[in-house]
């Protein structure tokens, strides 16, 4: 699947703005290939998210990808949960509105 956000891997460390106060943390991605970028700025919970927000979509994306269903399945709670796994990967890939 082609990716078109920043890559991951992203860590969190201590902001690097002055004046932002020590709440806030820079959200960098070091899976660039010349050197680390700066993503965003958030607080440390937010943080923590975003900083995973790579690795979810990866693994959701392996879960559809291995045991998505090949016909509708019966059980509408489990159809439910596959049109929202896909709608959150379609989100996370700015397919959806």
């Amino acid at each position: 699947m082609i990716s078109t956000h920043t890559p991951g891997p992203w860590i969190i460390q201590p902001t690097s703005r002055a004046g932002n106060g020590s709440a806030w943390r820079d959200i960098v991605s070091t899976g660039t290939t010349f050197s680390p970028c700066y993503v965003s700025e958030a607080l440390e919970r937010d943080a923590q998210l975003i900083a995973a927000a790579p690795d979810l979509l990866a693994a959701l994306q392996s879960v559809v990808a291995r045991y998505a269903p090949t016909t509708s399945p019966a059980d509408d709670e489990v159809a439910a949960m596959w049109r929202s796994a896909r709608s959150a990967i379609a989100k996370a890939q700015g397919l959806a509105d």
